[in-house]
Protein backbone atom coordinates (compact mmCIF):
# COMPACT_ATOMS: atom_id res chain seq x y z
CA UNK A 1 0.00 0.00 0.00
CA UNK A 2 0.89 3.40 -0.80
CA UNK A 3 -0.12 6.84 0.23
CA UNK A 4 0.03 10.08 -1.83
CA UNK A 5 -1.14 13.77 -1.48
CA UNK A 6 -2.60 15.59 -4.29
CA UNK A 7 -3.64 19.20 -3.81
CA UNK A 8 -6.97 19.81 -6.33
CA UNK A 9 -7.07 22.73 -8.15
CA UNK A 10 -10.72 24.02 -8.96
CA UNK A 11 -12.38 22.69 -6.35
CA UNK A 12 -14.83 25.52 -5.20
CA UNK A 13 -17.70 23.93 -3.12
CA UNK A 14 -18.60 20.63 -1.25
CA UNK A 15 -19.77 19.14 -4.32
CA UNK A 16 -17.29 19.54 -6.03
CA UNK A 17 -14.76 17.78 -3.35
CA UNK A 18 -17.68 15.07 -2.82
CA UNK A 19 -16.75 14.40 -6.71
CA UNK A 20 -13.54 13.48 -6.85
CA UNK A 21 -13.23 11.65 -3.52
CA UNK A 22 -16.17 9.73 -5.32
CA UNK A 23 -14.48 9.01 -8.53
CA UNK A 24 -11.08 8.47 -7.06
CA UNK A 25 -12.63 5.75 -4.68
CA UNK A 26 -14.35 4.03 -7.69
CA UNK A 27 -10.66 3.34 -9.35
CA UNK A 28 -9.54 0.38 -9.14
CA UNK A 29 -6.56 -0.14 -6.66
CA UNK A 30 -7.55 2.81 -4.49
CA UNK A 31 -8.66 1.24 -1.34
CA UNK A 32 -9.65 4.74 0.60
CA UNK A 33 -9.28 8.35 -0.58
CA UNK A 34 -10.46 11.65 1.78
CA UNK A 35 -10.88 14.91 -0.43
CA UNK A 36 -10.66 18.42 2.33
CA UNK A 37 -12.31 21.47 0.68
CA UNK A 38 -10.13 23.66 3.01
CA UNK A 39 -7.21 22.25 2.34
CA UNK A 40 -7.51 21.55 -1.56
CA UNK A 41 -6.19 18.36 -0.80
CA UNK A 42 -6.96 14.32 -1.81
CA UNK A 43 -5.13 11.96 0.63
CA UNK A 44 -5.16 8.61 -1.87
CA UNK A 45 -4.56 5.31 -0.28
CA UNK A 46 -3.66 2.65 -3.22
CA UNK A 47 -2.33 -0.42 -4.28
CA UNK A 48 0.94 0.34 -6.91
CA UNK A 49 0.44 -2.89 -8.60
CA UNK A 50 -3.06 -2.08 -9.25
CA UNK A 51 -2.97 1.83 -9.97
CA UNK A 52 0.08 4.59 -10.09
CA UNK A 53 0.15 7.99 -9.86
CA UNK A 54 -0.28 9.14 -13.18
CA UNK A 55 -3.74 7.09 -12.99
CA UNK A 56 -4.68 8.92 -9.92
CA UNK A 57 -4.22 12.25 -12.03
CA UNK A 58 -5.75 11.20 -14.97
CA UNK A 59 -8.83 10.44 -13.05
CA UNK A 60 -9.01 13.95 -11.53
CA UNK A 61 -8.44 15.19 -14.62
CA UNK A 62 -11.06 13.98 -16.07
CA UNK A 63 -13.52 15.01 -13.14
CA UNK A 64 -12.79 18.41 -14.85
CA UNK A 65 -9.99 19.69 -12.07
CA UNK A 66 -6.00 20.11 -11.46
CA UNK A 67 -4.25 17.54 -9.54
CA UNK A 68 -0.88 18.62 -8.30
CA UNK A 69 1.39 16.19 -5.93
CA UNK A 70 1.96 17.58 -2.57
CA UNK A 71 5.39 17.79 -1.24
CA UNK A 72 5.64 17.27 2.12
CA UNK A 73 8.31 19.09 2.70
CA UNK A 74 6.93 22.15 2.08
CA UNK A 75 4.22 21.60 3.80
CA UNK A 76 6.12 20.83 7.47
CA UNK A 77 8.32 23.33 8.77
CA UNK A 78 9.78 23.87 12.75
CA UNK A 79 11.57 26.70 14.16
CA UNK A 80 12.54 28.23 17.67
CA UNK A 81 10.94 31.88 18.22
CA UNK A 82 13.45 33.55 21.42
CA UNK A 83 12.42 36.43 22.68
CA UNK A 84 8.95 36.39 23.54
CA UNK A 85 7.43 36.87 26.65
Amino acid sequence: MKEITIRVGDMHCAACSSRVEKVLNQTDGVTKANVNLATLNAKVNYDETKVDKEKLFEVIINAGYTPEEVNKSKEEASFNVDGMT
